[in-house]
């Protein structure tokens, strides 16, 4: 019996920042060659300090309810969050006991940055194909909270602009699937491992931090300066790497293709790599989804976030072949491949 997803649902933050914003920031991006028209026009904000378990029960109930369930028929819990009160423990637990989740059901945390709700689909998908009994739903979930004043984003850097808040859960199972998990494909680059980090350190430019609207978090997120020049010479093009193969294993024709889903890393990102792909494998651009200008860089969520919108919007008709792009810091990529039922 098929293995997919039976519901999915966001909650994102209320909070709507504007690009003018960050207009405090043009000096330095200035001194860098950008301009601040390479940033997401808005993005989405959780400033109290509980935001990373306020907005993962928030999307965690509205996926349970939407597919008629309660947190008693939840077998395992994957969860990855970035920012939020706590470096550790991870959350997992906490949303456990605030679910009421049985005391049997494990609850797990996953850290792949920007691949983990992708990687965590799979294990999901492996736990249930190896015991089925004990494993028929897993509740999936991701949420970033780059602004609350703990561990997140340097509000004195240009990367504050980039990146947005938001959360997303989905429930795996075998019952009522929206689609099918087809295939699941990794290609690890550890060679970028230290170059985007969060790390405690000082702001990289002080005077700006009361031109902030948000808290200046203890821990910040740190681009390093051979992030840059890597990701033009070869993350532009991991499209090209990962996908082809994801869709060999999965039995999908590239002509086959009819969406593909991305994370929404920075714009020249998300103009790159579907041209990388339509000039070595004839898959159109047009064919790529984000909501880059909409949410920003909301890390593991992005790409799962725009797919729930779009399942909104009742894009999808049943035999669509859907490719979930999910490449991320430290080296993790992964990609899976959907075929969506109804």
């Amino acid at each position: 019996m098929s293995i997919g997803i039976e519901s999915i649902a966001t909650f994102m933050p209320e909070t709507v920042v504007p690009l003018e914003e960050f207009r405090y920031l043009e000096p330095v991006l200035a001194r860098q060659g950008a301009k601040l028209e390479d940033f997401p026009r808005e993005r989405r904000r959780e400033t109290r300090r509980d935001a990373i378990e306020h907005m993962l029960l928030g999307a965690a109930r509205r996926a349970l309810d939407t597919a008629g369930l309660t947190a008693q028929d939840i077998d395992l819990i994957l969860c990855e969050s970035i920012g939020g009160r706590f470096v550790l423990p991870g959350v997992a637990s906490g949303l456990h006991h605030a679910l009421g989740v049985r005391e049997g059901t494990p609850a797990w945390n996953m850290q792949e940055v920007c691949a983990s709700f992708t990687d965590a689909c799979h294990l999901a998908t492996a736990m249930m194909q190896s015991e089925p009994e004990r494993y028929r739903r897993v509740l999936v979930m991701a949420a970033v909270a780059w602004n609350c004043g703990e561990w997140g984003a340097d509000v004195t850097d240009p990367g504050i602009a980039l990146v947005g808040d938001g959360a997303v859960a989905a429930v795996i199972s075998r019952q009522n699937l929206l689609c099918e998990i087809l295939a699941w494909e990794n290609r690890t680059d550890g060679e970028i491992y230290p170059w985007l980090v969060v790390a405690q350190q000082e702001a990289a430019n002080p005077k700006l931090c009361g031109a902030a609207a948000a808290p200046q978090n203890c821990a910040i997120m740190v681009f390093k300066p051979e992030f840059g020049p890597w990701f033009m010479r070869t993350g532009a093009s991991i499209s090209s790497v990962l996908i082809p193969p994801l869709l060999e294993r999965a039995g999908i024709a590239p002509g086959d293709v009819d969406h593909i889903v991305t994370h929404q890393l920075m714009r020249v990102a998300v103009a790159a790599w579907p041209a990388s792909l339509e000039a070595s494998h004839g898959i159109p651009a047009s064919r790529w989804h984000h909501t880059f200008d909409q949410y920003g860089n909301v890390a593991a969520a992005d790409t799962w976030i725009t797919l729930s919108d779009l399942v909104s919007a009742r894009t999808f008709r049943p035999g669509m072949n859907i490719v979930m792009f999910s490449p991320a810091g430290a080296g993790h990529n992964s990609a899976m491949a959907l075929r969506w039922l109804r």
